[in-house]
């Protein structure tokens, strides 16, 4: 009765156990896909606020390439006004030359008139206004060679800028080429944000459908809860009903002791032929009693050595199993279930080979009592006491009792197939969660490598931008030199222009005295 109790003791220690193994592995997986939905989450927010930081940076570089098309158009407009301004420097230059020419035509028909008509005055100022002449004359030579010098500068400083506006048009266009491609990188990332929310979408679907697995199991795991209370209910009776099996056994080995001693007085006090029909009956009962222990005891070997075999297939079952699919990560609820199978079966071995199956009772040899004279008046034989033979509804209640056996070792076949099927479950819809997780990871990696490329791509234009900036900066600053050296030119030839008409204003009175 105690290995049995033991036996049922451990059999509902090794179901907990199961239980226990079962709402943790339900519990980790909750927790993993609870993290993995956050994690999803994070690194699509993060995504999404890559994905806008690149799109204000692409507008920003849209920005810088408007403002660099309107600097590149105001620079060919100077230009083009200093192409206007030394055009009419050139002119207002052969205009001098003209007039100088002009002017010295007239004063050599002047000095002709003046040599026709000479006085000594007048010779004295003749020579003088020569010599101013002269003076001026040199003064303008110098004045005209430095201002085709300085006009040689500036044409050549206007090609320089020319060159200069041609190659800010070649970068203009390349850096309008790299922005066409960073528009279409930008749209391609928009591309895989939008495929990411659609995978977020399926990761939602299956997040939906873990949802439901995990309602599912919870689902069963009550089912097993309320299995798990009415085995341990059923076990009790069968605990009962073992020791009520016990007690009558028991009984009956103290009924056959009794009646094995009322045989053995009832031979030693009959001695004459009348007497053996009641030793036969006695013995008869007695071989019935015996049959009947034997029977039941049988009965129990039975049901130990079916639970015995129940245990190894499912050992093997489970086994076979792990060998068949080695990649599989066992559970804990599996290696308790192994102990506790192999546990139970040392227990159930050991029970087997401590159970006490008594012979049946010698009976006494049949050997005919010596012959006696029979006395006229034998004092009359104590009744022997008939103890009742069992009846027929004890057979068919074993039979009952081996029939409900027999379903509650098949129930447990079919919880055990239950526990075996959940654990498959459970580790199928962590797998699918690990490979869910690792695809995110991977699509996740790709989409900040991705990232990673346009910002260097994004800082190697900003750089590229500011060296353009730079070198449009120093043009600027060229052109107002060349503006300012253009008005100290244009000054220089007005202050030309007022000696030119001074002389002619003497040049008259000269010609009037």
């Amino acid at each position: 009765n105690t290995e049995y109790k033991e036996l049922v003791n451990e059999l509902e220690a090794s179901l907990a156990r199961a239980q226990n193994g079962a709402d943790t592995d339900l519990v980790q997986l909750e927790t993993q896909l609870r993290d993995a939905q956050q994690l999803h989450r994070e690194e699509v927010r993060s995504a999404q606020q890559q994905m806008e930081e690149a799109r204000s940076v692409s507008e920003k570089h849209q920005s810088r390439v408007i403002e660099l098309e309107q600097t590149l158009q105001r620079m060919q407009e100077e230009s083009a006004a200093t192409e206007e301004i030394l055009a009419s420097l050139e002119a207002m230059n052969q205009d001098q030359t003209a007039r100088l020419a002009e002017t010295q035509a007239e004063l050599a028909k002047a000095q002709e008139s003046l040599a026709a008509a000479a006085s000594p005055e007048v010779t004295q100022e003749l020579s003088l206004l020569k010599q101013e002449l002269a003076t001026l004359e040199g003064a303008l030579e110098q004045k005209s060679d430095a201002g085709d010098t300085a006009v040689q500068s500036l044409l050549a400083r206007v090609r320089a800028v020319e060159d200069a506006r041609h190659t800010l048009e070649k970068k203009a266009a390349a850096y309008q080429d790299d922005v066409t491609e960073l528009e279409a990188l930008v749209e391609e990332l928009t591309d895989n944000n939008r495929r990411l929310a659609e995978q977020m979408g399926q990761g939602d679907g299956n997040s939906g459908e873990l949802a439901t697995r995990v309602a599912q199991l919870e689902a069963e795991r009550a089912e097993l809860v309320d299995a798990n209370e009415r085995y341990q209910a059923e076990a009790q009776q069968l605990e009962d009903e073992m020791l009520q099996v016990a007690e009558l056994n028991q009984e009956l080995e103290k009924e056959v002791s009794r009646t094995l001693e009322a045989l053995r007085q009832l031979e030693n006090a009959n001695t004459g032929a009348p007497g053996q029909s009641e030793v036969l009956y006695m013995r008869e009962r007695i071989s019935g009693h015996e049959s009947t222990i034997d029977q039941q005891t049988k009965l129990i070997k039975t049901q130990e050595e079916r639970i015995v075999e129940l245990e190894l297939t499912v050992e093997a079952m489970h086994r076979q199993q792990i060998v068949t699919s080695p990649s599989r990560r066992p559970s804990k609820r599996g290696d308790d279930m192994i102990n506790g199978l192999s546990k139970h079966k040392m227990m159930n071995n050991g029970s087997l080979s401590n159970i006490d199956v008594s012979p049946p009772p010698t009976p006494p040899p049949r050997v005919p009592p010596p012959a006696t004279p029979v006395p006229t008046s034998s004092p009359p034989s104590p009744t022997p006491s008939r103890t009742p033979s069992p009846p027929p509804a004890a057979a068919r209640a074993n039979h009952e009792e081996e029939m409900r056996l027999r379903s509650q070792v098949k129930g447990l076949e079919d919880e055990l197939r239950g526990h075996v099927a959940l654990i498959e479950t459970l580790e199928k819809s962590l797998t699918d969660a690990e490979t869910l997780q690792r695809n995110m990871e991977r699509n996740v990696e790709a989409t900040r490598q991705q990232f990673e490329q346009q910002r260097i791509e994004n800082q190697k234009m900003a750089e590229a931008m500011e060296t353009m900036q730079r070198k449009m900066d120093e043009m600027r600053g060229m052109f107002e030199g060349e503006r300012v050296k253009g008005a100290q030119l244009l000054e220089k030839n007005r202050a030309l222009e007022r000696q030119m008409l001074e002389l002619k204003a003497k040049k008259s009175k000269l010609l009037c005295f």
